[in-house]
């Protein structure tokens, strides 16, 4: 995302930025708005999982001037995509929780793309690092997790030494999305905790 907000931030303010008015108005488009209000809307296509749009058609949108009902149509998907998307963290599926006075590990049986957001909300509202899981969508014997991780903790030592069980990972030392199999998640919420 911030690399898209940076190579964005460089061309919007011309008019090849006309068709963002559609998803947020306003007279110039900093980092900021970019950031926190035109992509998380485009994002929120495949965190809701729907496939009548891709996000490559909805980056499209952005740039392609040549039919504007389609574009009107395309910002009113986005729109309503990214208000699913706010309605599914407000009933974030928790399943089980396993919780100290540092870490919070949630279990959860929504989407996979909302994960990420519910972790930082969680991260945020507690003051600790968390990690949240869920079911990957196509092959249950997979769980998709995010962590997130709050000052001095660092999880540089989870993304450059991964554990054997990982299936893959990758991120910051504030924040890392991994896949594991379901069958090494204990061992693994032990070692996070």
């Amino acid at each position: 995302n911030l690399v898209l907000a940076n190579i964005a931030k460089e061309n919007i303010n011309s008019d090849c930025g006309r068709n963002l008015k559609l998803l947020f108005s306003s007279s110039y488009y900093d980092f900021d708005s970019l950031s926190f209000n035109i992509i998380p809307v485009i994002n929120s296509v495949g965190r809701v999982k729907e496939d009548v749009i891709s996000n490559n058609n909805a980056c499209r949108f952005l740039i392609d001037d040549s039919d504007s009902e389609k574009n009107k149509k395309y910002a009113s998907f986005l729109l309503s995509c990214n208000e699913k998307k706010k309605e599914m963290i407000r009933n974030f599926q928790v399943i089980d929780e396993l919780e100290n006075e540092y870490v919070d590990v949630i279990i959860s049986s929504s989407l996979t793309g909302l994960n990420g957001l519910y972790a930082n909300q969680l991260c945020s509202k507690k003051d600790k690092c968390t990690a949240v899981f869920s079911k990957k969508e196509d092959d249950d014997s997979l769980f998709v997790g995010s962590l997130r991780a709050v000052n001095p903790i660092s999880l540089e030592d989870f993304i450059y030494n991964p554990k054997k069980y990982f299936i893959s990972s990758g991120g910051h030392k504030n924040a890392m999305g991994l896949t594991i199999e379901k069958k090494d998640f204990f061992q693994f919420a032990s070692d996070y905790s």
